[in-house]
């Protein structure tokens, strides 16, 4: 990423995370606030329920023989309390009514109160053992005999679990989307840094070849010039080794010239005619010609193969890959393979090299990047833009001083 890309990002996930905490902010708030609604509601409704539990059974004239076992179960006085408390627990919202006399023995409850403790015993022992606002003494003639405890509706407080469950899960579903949104948003940015730098790449490209264009002209009829004039000088100093020698460099030194000026004057044709039959083995043996690479050094094993497109620039992509892989060697000369494979529905070219490797191979088709001293950056971009345009594609496998396979695959 880039560096404004980073400082978005960082800012958009500061910002997502602050959104967050203030939900879970927010949502903790709610639920501390609906807990005390619940505590404040319970606490309102125990105290009604406790004062018509002294209006109709504490203040009643039998309560008192009831509470000191001179009325058992059976009687009509137990069943006549008993639906008193079952009326109240049911107005108040309450799980049950219980009154323990002082040797913590219950006495009288509701039927459903009883069941209700039969099948959760921790509340029994809650109950046994605790303590609370919402357990009420019993008083005849000032003395304490018993206390009622009212137990409040087990509803609310499943409603404040399941509330915060609800939490929970919001909590985890937030966090799966805020990661996801995140990934979301980080290959959106890496997507937006590839583009800009593939849009300034072909700015440049542009640039650059609108000013080739201008300089192709300039220094192709000099070129022309010189190599006219250095075959004529090659004629009249036959057998003289030494000037023929010279006049190679020189004839070596134009060719390189016009080679550069045709690659650069490739960024300059956006559309090219690609009509042209091209037998591939006919092609390679012309660029072998041009880049005169010596028989001894090249290894050819092709099946024939005729395909249409453009062929100046299928020969310049060509005499590319041939001229890198010679200045692969150290001496600039070394043994070349080309192997081309047919398939049923494809077609592989294959030329390799057995010199110094390549380090950065994912770089190598980058705009102006070069290992070389003497590079311009832009054989392999013209290589990579053949392919395209011959709907053609490139691999490469290097490994250092071992050599670089280029592996085009061309769809018959």
């Amino acid at each position: 990423m880039t560096q404004n890309s980073r400082t978005y990002f960082n800012l958009f996930f500061l910002c997502v995370g602050i959104l967050f905490l203030s939900f879970q902010a927010f949502q903790f708030y709610l639920t501390f606030q609906t807990q005390k609604y619940f505590n404040s509601f319970g606490s309102q409704y125990v105290q009604k329920a406790h004062k018509e539990f002294l209006k109709n059974c504490e203040k009643h004239t039998l309560f008192s023989e009831l509470i000191l076992k001179k009325k058992n179960e059976s009687s009509l006085v137990y069943t006549y309390f008993v639906k008193e408390i079952s009326m109240i627990e049911k107005k108040y919202y309450l799980d049950g009514i219980f009154v323990f006399n002082n040797k913590n023995e219950m006495v009288l409850s509701s039927n459903e109160g009883r069941e209700y403790l039969k099948s959760n015993p921790e509340i029994e022992e809650k109950l046994k053992n605790t303590i609370s606002k919402n357990d009420f003494p019993i008083l005849i003639n000032n003395i304490k005999v018993a206390n009622v405890k009212l137990l409040f509706s087990m509803k609310f407080p499943r409603l404040l679990k399941l509330q915060k469950n609800y939490l929970k899960t919001g909590l985890i579903l937030f966090f799966v989307i805020f990661v996801s949104l995140l990934i979301v948003v980080r290959s959106l940015f890496l997507k937006t840094d590839e583009l800009y730098i593939k849009f300034e790449q072909q700015k440049r490209l542009a640039e650059f070849g609108s000013i080739s264009a201008g300089v192709a002209h300039d220094v192709r009829n000099p070129l022309n010039t010189i190599n006219m004039q250095t075959q004529e000088l090659l004629e009249m100093h036959k057998g003289d080794t030494e000037t023929e020698e010279i006049l190679a460099n020189i004839q070596r030194g134009a060719r390189r010239i016009h080679n550069t000026i045709s690659a650069l004057m490739v960024f300059e044709q956006e559309e090219l005619t690609l009509n042209n039959e091209i037998s591939l083995l006919s092609i390679i043996n012309e660029a072998i010609l041009l880049e005169d690479i010596k028989n001894e050094y090249i290894h050819l094993d092709l099946e024939e193969y005729v395909f249409y497109g453009n062929k100046d620039l299928f020969l310049r992509m060509l005499q590319n890959l041939f001229r890198n892989a010679q200045e692969s060697y150290e001496l600039l000369e070394g043994s070349l393979e080309v192997i081309g494979v047919k398939s049923l529905n494809n077609y592989l070219l294959k030329i390799k090299d057995f010199g110094r490797g390549i380090k950065d191979v994912e770089k190598i088709f980058d705009p102006f990047y070069t290992n070389k001293n003497t590079g311009t950056g832009l054989g392999l971009l013209v290589v990579k833009d053949s392919c395209e345009r011959h709907k053609a594609k490139i691999k490469v496998v290097s490994s250092i001083n071992k050599g670089s396979e280029f592996q085009i695959t061309f769809t018959i």
